[in-house]
């Protein structure tokens, strides 16, 4: 068993903002059981915060997100790892850490994965050659409104609610040939 990384790139990040830091698993995220899932989730739930990031191994760090998403949790969770492990040179986990804390604080309630300069949602990611991207692009621009919290104002959206409202904005992004 060896010491969380966590705690030190938490210091190195200069943060000015309050946070907890709990150990839950120190797991290979290959060896992550859908019991631990269940655990995850009971402490997103349980937490006084509505504001969670959880550090994670990349492999199965999608698997989880799907896991935390389907459970509708009212709170904001944002989930990240690293390529490259925390003690190795050119680490891309200070980064990706820093991602994962400023977009907690601006996302609208739900879960996501913070990766690779990208802050994605948990229904539309995946893992591909290395890296994390949607597999729907169109959601990046659905990101976009949610970061300028623009998406929530929408009469559209507030009468359809999340999916029914990326069909609708996808049928009318539609070229007319498309359609």
């Amino acid at each position: 068993n060896h010491q969380s990384l966590i705690p030190e790139l938490l210091k190195l990040a200069r943060l000015k903002v309050e946070y907890d830091f709990e150990i839950l698993k120190q797991k290979d995220s290959r060896f992550i059981t859908e019991n631990d899932r269940e655990l995850i989730f009971q402490k997103c739930r349980d937490a006084e915060t509505d504001r969670i990031v959880i550090t994670h191994g990349t492999l199965t760090m999608p698997d989880t997100a799907r896991y935390l998403g389907q459970k509708k949790l009212d709170k904001t969770v944002v989930l990240l790892g690293s390529a490259i492990p925390a003690n190795k040179d050119k680490s891309d986990a200070l980064f990706n850490l820093g991602a994962a804390i400023i977009a907690v604080q601006l996302l609208p309630h739900g879960v996501y994965i913070a990766m690779n300069g990208k802050v994605i949602n948990w229904d539309n990611v995946r893992k591909h050659k290395g890296y994390f991207e949607e597999e729907n692009p169109i959601y990046m621009d659905l990101n976009y409104l949610l970061l300028r919290n623009e998406l929530k104002r929408s009469p559209v959206y507030q009468r359809l609610g999340y999916k029914e409202f990326v069909e609708f904005f996808k049928k009318t992004r539609q070229k007319p040939s498309e359609a």
